[in-house]
């Protein structure tokens, strides 16, 4: 009897230790889930982008959500402006309104272009001004955007990104700079494209800034969630993390991810 009650503390202790040991390495992960949070959050802006320029916006908004074209007045550029309208954002959750990717957006989003139509020598800046108040949310947090996104057309279905913009986050302030590639892949047996996204840049807070490159990245417009495929590598130094986005091995639509640091992995769901 003396021996058990012995045991029962130890035991006790132990289990504090392990709990506290697994809380400080998932704290340690924080910069791969926000540079990942980040990229998915990019490809969103993007595929807006793409959609409406391409005659496909009510693949993603919904209705009642305005999209105005205007005449430029910027004097370099010969071609258009036009803003996506999803009104104020509300004072209570979901906080905008519910898109069809799955998010509620609010806020007006600006771009200018050099042309109305998605072909090879397109040029599009997209503008999230702090007054217009550009929002996104998954129902449970709010994420805020200011900066702008500039994107180039190629030839072969290809779309040069770069990226420079900050994000309130839940619980921080970001600020992002990338510089991609996406792929345009029409042969993905689903109505809108799917396609692949390489690039790198960095992402900082107040307190760290992380490197960040991408392996092999896919996402099927047509399906709500993340990457089906692909990881993410981010990197202070010697502290490195890698992000999987197919941590089942089924290239499915969902927003699990798993983080590997050293011999660690924690799983995870993008919000």
């Amino acid at each position: 009897m003396r021996r058990s009650v012995f045991l029962l503390p130890l035991f006790l202790l132990s289990a504090f230790l392990f709990s506290c040991t697994k809380d400080k390495q998932e704290q340690g992960v924080q910069p791969a889930l926000a540079t990942a949070q980040s990229m998915h959050h990019m490809a969103g802006l993007w595929e807006m982008m793409y959609l409406t320029t391409s005659g496909q916006a009510s693949a993603i908004l919904p209705a009642g959500v305005r999209v105005s074209w205007v005449d430029s007045t910027l004097a370099d550029w010969d071609g258009l402006e036009f803003f996506v309208d999803f009104g104020k954002r509300t004072k209570a959750k979901p906080w905008g309104s519910l898109c069809r990717d799955g998010y509620f957006r609010s806020g007006i989003y600006r771009a200018s272009l050099g042309g109305d139509a998605w072909v090879p020598g397109l040029y599009m800046a997209l503008i999230m001004n702090g007054k217009d108040s550009c929002t996104l949310s998954n129902g449970k947090g709010l994420y805020r955007f200011e900066g702008r996104m500039h994107f180039q057309v190629k030839p072969d279905q290809l779309c040069t990104v770069e990226a420079a913009y900050s994000v309130q986050t839940p619980v921080e302030k970001l600020w992002l700079e990338a510089a991609a590639t996406v792929q345009l892949l029409p042969d993905a047996g689903t109505a809108l494209p799917a396609y692949s996204l390489s690039g790198n840049g960095s992402l900082r807070n107040q307190q760290w800034q992380f490197l960040w490159d991408t392996q092999d990245l896919m996402k099927k417009m047509d399906e709500q969630g993340s990457f089906q495929t692909g990881a993410i590598d981010a990197w202070k130094g010697n502290d490195r993390f890698t992000v999987d986005f197919d941590p089942f091995g089924n290239e499915a639509s969902d927003r699990w991810m798993k983080v590997w640091k050293g011999r660690h992995e924690f799983l995870f769901e993008l919000d």
